[in-house]
């Protein structure tokens, strides 16, 4: 089996009351944060109050992968501070109307992100990117002109249509999401994975499938070496090998 334990991602239902919106947005950022910087060995925790550097570059995923649709809210009057609002401020070193205006402008990225997703068969994925500047990345497998023009009419009108980045990936998010099937599906007939295999996923910024392993390059040469994903139309090249010390335990096993 390519992994004996399940890999939980926290959804966060949509909720309509303006009342509850913030609450929302202050769990939102709470629970991605700690997904990132406990479930992904590759992000590294930043430190409170220091600069950004390119090796801490922090990529959050957006709520169109991580739950349902946020709906936008305007910036609060209210001189009371969000405790979510303030950590992420502190994550990335920002000013707290900062932190506060691109946190609630990522709910209104998020409705043209949704409509993009729907609409475009050459989509290829989508994420927040939060340094070294904010924004709203979106992936076609188009070329980056081509993509840029194909944005452009969900953002006439929008201020803030600056701040969406297009990128070009190989596979649209359907073919990647696909390829994750049958990479399971391949390495559950393989002996001897058991050990080496925690779990799998996705790497959508890369556009590619994720393995978690305890031993990435052992993992790696066994799986070229057997010649595994022969005549699957899988290469090698589209997996990542993402270092992970130990399985993760679902919440009530011992």
């Amino acid at each position: 089996m390519i992994s004996r334990r399940l890999a939980y991602l926290c959804v966060i239902p949509a909720v309509r009351p303006r009342q509850f919106l913030r609450a929302l947005l202050l769990l939102l950022v709470l629970v991605l944060t700690a997904a990132c910087l406990q479930a992904d060995p590759l992000v590294m925790p930043i430190q409170p109050q220091s600069p950004l550097t390119e090796t801490q570059l922090e990529v959050f995923k957006s709520p169109l992968t991580s739950g349902q649709p946020v709906s936008p809210v305007e910036p609060s009057s209210s001189k009371e501070r969000v405790p979510g609002f303030e950590m992420y401020a502190e994550m990335l070193g920002l000013p707290y109307e900062e932190a506060e205006r691109r946190l609630l402008l990522q709910a209104a990225m998020n409705e043209i992100e949704i409509k993009i997703a729907e609409a475009e068969p050459t989509y290829a994925g989508s994420w927040m990117q939060h340094a070294p500047v904010f924004g709203l990345v979106v992936a076609f497998t188009l070329p980056v002109a081509e993509g840029k023009a194909l944005v452009a009419k969900y953002l006439e009108n929008v201020v803030w249509a600056d701040q969406v980045i297009v990128v070009r990936r190989p596979y649209t998010l359907a073919e990647l999401t696909e390829m994750l099937r049958l990479v399971g599906e391949t390495l559950q007939e393989v002996e001897g994975l058991d050990d080496l295999i925690y779990a799998s996923g996705l790497d959508i910024p890369m556009g590619k499938v994720r393995l978690y392993t305890p031993d990435p390059p052992t993992l790696h040469e066994k799986l070229v070496r057997e010649q595994i994903f022969q005549g699957t139309g899988i290469a090698i090249d589209d997996i990542e090998f993402v270092f992970q010390a130990q399985p993760m335990v679902p919440a009530g096993e011992p």
